[in-house]
């Protein structure tokens, strides 16, 4: 858990959610609260009583109060989250079945839209890897299955027509993995061809290029210093001899500095043989490393400017696969860390996918928020890809799928029955 950082000190918990719509059968020991179904015309007598019902996804796919033909789901993924100082946290995934691959949420809800009606983006363009905001503007990266950076509107995620100018390469990378806006600038790493781009978000256009080796996560702390992380490029065995997969690499343990003029400075080596997955600076100059390594927590460091310190960790060493119970989802225990990011309340928000940065699919997301002491505020779960589910004969409570086993307790509404247990 948390270790001598008074600015954190963990406990989480997760419960329900996954999107498999499924019809929970009456027991003898159970009976949903809520009026069950029966077919037209038929009696009380002889009516099968059942209730339709789901898990996997914290909501349902459709909005109850919906504006115009609102589809409401949390995204099987995030690959990073941004989040801005009023607590939005913007995400933005490579793919999601249900189309969501941008999303926004605020104080734990979901307040994106998503639907045919104007303009959603996420039914015409495809998702990426970095994101970042500021003000009234979203940037998306659409890499590495398409390239370049997007803008949208922060309010509807609707396509602004705006486009970030200046850049002759930025338009046709795959590789943008970070992007962070700090001091009225917007960074961009472009890990393809090994340059930091930096571009006024006031005019959209490139005021300074950085040549740094295989770039990835981006922070920038208040001095304008750059933190900047790097994976590992080691190709990849095949049938067919050597390959590099871009999609199938981890975080080294090294964060190197870079002043605001782009003149290195020194190294972080993350200990225990880390794998760096995420960057932050938060509102009190610590910079903020997630860890998708062993350990699986966060560390932080203070004394930026001069020489970094690790002051604390955050989260249970060992993520879910800590003891007692290796896999036991609980307080704290990190699971594939994608995204990290503070508000200028000091509340934390973490996003998890079960891979991290390797950026693979099934497991399934959560995301989390804590508060400047550690206690959990919210969390919001899209814990399915395509899959099947299956409850246990004998408990009629325990249900497994391929990545999860989770408890159902039926005297919950409909889409509360479902706790994550491992």
């Amino acid at each position: 858990m948390l270790t001598k950082s008074p600015l954190f000190s963990l406990c989480a918990a997760i419960v329900l959610s996954l999107p498999t719509v499924s019809a929970f059968a009456q027991t003898s020991h159970s009976r949903p609260n809520v009026e069950p179904n029966r077919e037209s015309g038929q009696s009380t007598d002889n009516a099968l009583e059942y209730v339709t019902s789901w898990i996997g996804n914290t909501y349902g796919g459709e909005n109850p109060n919906p504006p115009n033909n609102s589809l409401l789901h949390v995204p099987l993924d995030m690959d990073s989250i941004y989040v801005t100082p009023d607590g939005r946290v913007f995400s933005n995934t490579v793919w999601d079945e249900g189309g969501r691959a941008v999303s926004v949420f605020k104080n734990g809800q979901l307040i994106s839209p998503l639907n045919s009606q104007n303009n959603s983006p996420n039914w015409s363009n495809g998702g990426g890897v970095a994101i970042a905001a500021a003000g009234s503007q979203v940037f998306v990266s659409y890499s590495p299955n398409g390239t370049g950076v997007g803008i949208l509107n922060a309010n509807d995620l609707s396509n602004t027509g705006l486009s970030l100018s200046g850049s002759s390469t930025l338009p046709n990378s795959h590789g943008i993995f970070g992007m962070t806006v700090a001091r009225g600038k917007l960074y961009v790493t472009e890990n393809d061809v090994n340059l930091v781009e930096v571009f006024d978000i006031s005019t959209l256009t490139l005021v300074n290029t950085f040549s740094v080796n295989n770039p990835v996560r981006i922070a920038v702390d208040q001095a304008g210093g750059m933190w900047i992380s790097h994976r590992d490029q080691t190709p990849l065995l095949s049938l067919d001899g050597n390959v590099y997969d871009i999609n199938g690499q981890m975080g080294l343990d090294s964060v190197d500095h870079y002043d605001s003029a782009g003149t290195y400075l020194n190294t972080i080596t993350v200990p225990d043989s880390a794998e760096v997955s995420a960057l932050t600076v938060n509102a009190d100059g610590l910079l903020l490393v997630a860890d998708d390594g062993s350990d699986e927590d966060i560390k932080i460091y203070a004394n930026l400017e001069a020489n970094p310190i690790l002051i604390g960790t955050f989260g249970e060493k060992g993520g879910d696969y800590a003891g007692p119970v290796s896999g036991r989802v609980g307080p704290g225990r990190f699971r594939g860390i994608t995204g990290i990011g503070t508000d200028a309340k000091g509340n934390l928000y973490v996003s998890q996918s079960g891979f991290g940065l390797d950026m693979g699919v099934g497991h399934g997301l959560t995301l989390q928020s804590y508060s400047l002491y550690g206690a959990l505020n919210w969390e919001r779960q899209g814990l399915e890809f395509q899959t099947m589910a299956s409850i246990d004969p004998h408990s009629e409570t325990d249900v497994y799928d391929a990545n999860h086993h989770f408890i159902l307790d039926y005297s919950k509404p409909p889409g509360k029955e479902a706790s994550s247990l491992s």
